[in-house]
């Protein structure tokens, strides 16, 4: 690995990338042995994909100068199934839109590793 590749691995997206990889793996091993998941995991993984998703909005709205309330972090940790496609066409216009389909795999892959692997060995 490279320093720049590392450096990756820290930035806003990179972050939520690795914590989409992480919850896939606790979610594909609770399929594999059979068991629930505890809700305060799930719970964890919910609000922390939120949060990453706002830190990731933070710094891109640094670059597009796009921030239209004072408290749009707030609002957008609470309301991010709505406000994130409307961010996305707002800063970067259909190009943008499209982004939301980097994203969306992004986000459920953890519950598509869990299904696969819940597949393939029951």
């Amino acid at each position: 690995m490279t320093i720049s590749s590392i450096r990756g691995l820290f930035s806003p997206l990179g972050r939520l990338a690795t914590f989409s990889l992480l919850a896939g793996a606790q979610q594909a091993a609770y399929a594999y042995y059979g068991t629930e998941g505890s809700g305060l995991v799930e719970l964890g993984w919910r609000w922390g994909t939120a949060l990453l998703l706002v830190w990731w909005v933070q710094a891109d709205a640094q670059k597009t100068k796009y921030w239209p309330c004072y408290e749009y972090g707030a609002f957008m940790f609470f309301g991010w199934v709505l406000l994130l496609p409307h961010y996305l066409l707002r800063t970067g216009g259909i190009r943008g839109f499209l982004l939301l389909f980097f994203f969306l795999p992004l986000l459920y892959a953890p519950w598509a590793f869990a299904f696969a692997v819940s597949y393939l060995t029951h």
